[in-house]
């Protein structure tokens, strides 16, 4: 037999042994191999065997593939730990490595912050842990585009130094596929970018990744996918860009549905621009349908709100209303977070504040102390309070003072001391010589940049109660006086001028006065009791007594040009501080008249002079009507 028969006999047989295995085992492949062309005279024998054993790997490869060992073993490993002992007995793949990296981070973000820290420490002084990275360096070309983003996420969240060769090498890589990048990828990159310190490569994948946002913004026409690429962008990126984002979100309005306004809030919030047009179509959206929004969504909202130092007040009074009727749904944490994000935003929910203070005063035991100190935080910076709540509320918080520490129990005081509540047991326990010094050493132990500021807050705390006790309850600063050393603070003075405009516009209106039967003397800038600021001081004397006569009477008013921000929003409330000197110019014989810092000297001074001739009702605060409140 020649040497080209005994070939042509041997590729025979085998092709017969192909077929007789795949007609016992893969019946399918068989099968499919009657959908073969037929062969002819002209066709080479061994093309026919070819074309059958191409048709037999297609259909094979729709199978499923086995799973690798290393994969099987990957999802029982509990630990980072776990995970690098894996690595040290199977070589894991590009691929692989990059799902061991991102399964060590979920095996610890969900610990606590102390087992989070002993894992890392273990899985930094593991022996596979530098030759893993040094695998991760080797296999980054390798590396799907999704997979590098979540390794280089992975790395950095477990704690790996940005300028180390593999995350610059992670980052390299990744300026060179930008192109490629799909937008989940893009978003986790973005995420990863926002944990690590500026550089070189940093900021070059941080531009590459606003072109390539750029370059893709004229093609979306999804709402979803436009804030996702708002996300990405970030608060770094150019005005330029962010107005660009917001024509685009602007004409996909039509488009949006519920849940795409409250995440339009945040996505603003994560792009850091305010955009107004935006903000009132969502927010007015929202305020319509609050009824279906989640909790958590809401309160997203609300602090995005604040983020963006955007206010509206039917969104706000919608909140409020809304809050009121959830009382007996929603939980006292659930509560008193929106109430904290309202009051941040100095509106005073006056709907939730009543029902709420019903709750309380129902079952005050159901609060915990960090519920109480929250609940007097936000009525004393909202002026919102009332006899039976605040009596409630320091009868709550009387048997948690012997756990409070120095500093609580001075804020708590503080807080009383605004809303004109003085607890002798809390005054005890605060002018302990124990307390005090406590008070002391905390400001002394801060850090230098600190230090002054804390000894500052202190006694500005400290002098505020005494000033009120020596004003609104002499008797009970006399009886503590007896049994404790209260210190002798002096503040200085608060560094606050009269506003020019303001102090020129008054004088003129003084000048016109000077014909009238009754004298006005005006006197600017005064410190009253070494604390309280006011623009001026003006004092009328009835005309026929002589200046120096004893009966000579006259009424002092103290003028004072508030800014906005010291009232509630969209109310004439006045809130904090500024009720607190309020009340305390009234205990001092003034007639308190507000009005509003604004550039508008002549229509506001003229409003100031018409209220400082109203004879009527003298005891009565003259503040500012609503309307003329900036909102």
């Amino acid at each position: 037999m020649s040497r080209a028969a005994a070939v042509v006999m041997r590729t025979a047989l085998h092709f017969c042994r192909q077929s007789l295995s795949q007609k016992h085992h893969l019946p399918r492949a068989a099968a499919s191999s009657k959908l073969l062309p037929a062969p002819t005279a002209n066709t080479p024998f061994h093309r026919h065997a070819r074309r059958f054993s191409n048709a037999q790997t297609q259909d094979a490869e729709k199978l499923p593939r086995p799973v690798s060992v290393f994969m099987e073993k990957l999802s029982s490993c509990s630990s980072p730990s776990d995970v690098l002992d894996l690595t040290a007995r199977y070589r894991p793949t590009p691929t692989q490595l990059s799902l061991g990296l991102s399964h060590m981070w979920y095996s610890v973000k969900k610990l606590t912050e102390e087992q989070r820290r002993a894992e890392l420490r273990l899985m930094w002084q593991h022996a596979a842990w530098e030759p893993l990275l040094q695998q991760a360096v080797g296999g980054v070309t390798h590396l799907p585009d999704a997979q590098l983003a979540y390794a280089l996420l992975a790395m950095v969240q477990l704690g790996v130094q940005p300028r180390t060769r593999v995350v610059q090498t992670y980052l390299r890589a990744a300026q060179e596929r930008i192109n490629h990048f799909d937008d989940k990828s893009l978003s986790i990159l973005s995420s990863c970018l926002q944990k690590l310190e500026d550089g070189a490569n940093v900021r070059a994948l941080k531009h590459g990744i606003r072109l390539s946002v750029e370059a893709r913004l004229p093609r979306i026409d999804n709402v979803l996918h436009l804030q996702t690429m708002m996300r990405i962008v970030g608060k770094d990126a150019p005005l330029k860009l962010k107005h660009k984002l917001e024509a685009k979100a602007l004409s996909l309005s039509d488009q949006f549905t519920l849940p795409n306004t409250h995440y339009m809030v945040s996505s603003m919030a994560a792009l850091g621009f305010s955009s107004k047009p935006l903000l009132s179509l969502c927010s007015r959206k929202i305020s319509e349908h609050l009824s279906e929004i989640p909790f958590n969504r809401l309160l997203t909202v609300l602090i995005s709100c604040r983020t963006l130092r955007f206010r509206d007040l039917q969104l706000l009074n919608a909140v409020s209303e809304y809050g009121g009727s959830m009382v007996d749904v929603w939980t006292h944490r659930q509560l008193l977070l929106v109430l904290s994000c309202l009051e941040s935003q100095h509106f005073c929910p006056e709907s939730l504040l009543d029902s709420y203070s019903e709750l309380v005063q129902s079952d005050p035991d159901a609060l915990t102390l960090r519920d109480l100190l929250c609940v007097l935080r936000v009525c004393s910076s909202l002026n919102y309070h009332t006899p039976s709540l605040v009596s409630c509320l320091a009868a709550a918080l009387e048997p948690y003072l012997p756990y409070m520490t120095p500093m609580q129990l001075l804020n708590t005081q503080h807080h009383f001391s605004v809303i004109g509540h003085f607890s002798p047991v809390l005054l005890q326990a605060l002018l302990q010589e124990a307390t005090l010094q406590a008070l002391r050493e905390t400001g002394e132990s801060a850090a230098p940049p600190q230090r002054e500021r804390e000894m500052t807050f202190v006694d500005a705390q400290l002098s505020v109660i005494l000033l009120c006790l020596r004003l609104e309850r002499p008797d009970l600063l006399q009886s503590l006086l007896q049994s404790f050393s209260v210190p002798e603070l002096q503040p200085e003075p608060p560094a606050v001028r009269c506003r020019d405009w303001f102090s020129s516009a008054l004088q003129t209106l003084m000048q016109t006065q000077t014909q009238s039967a009754d004298g006005w003397d005006m006197a600017e800038e005064q410190l009253l009791e070494g604390r309280h600021f006011v623009d001026a001081v003006l004092t009328q004397k009835q005309s026929g007594l002589d200046e120096s006569s004893v009966e000579a009477k006259s009424q002092s008013v103290a003028v004072l040009c508030a800014p906005a921000s010291t009232f509630c929003f969209g109310t004439s409330r006045p809130r904090g501080h500024l009720a607190l000197k309020l009340r305390h110019l009234r205990v001092l014989g003034y007639r308190p008249l507000l009005t509003l810092d604004e550039q508008e000297p002549g229509q506001k001074v003229i409003r100031a002079w018409t209220k400082i001739q109203r004879d009527a009702a003298p005891e009565r605060d003259a503040v500012p009507e609503r309307d003329s409140i900036p909102e």
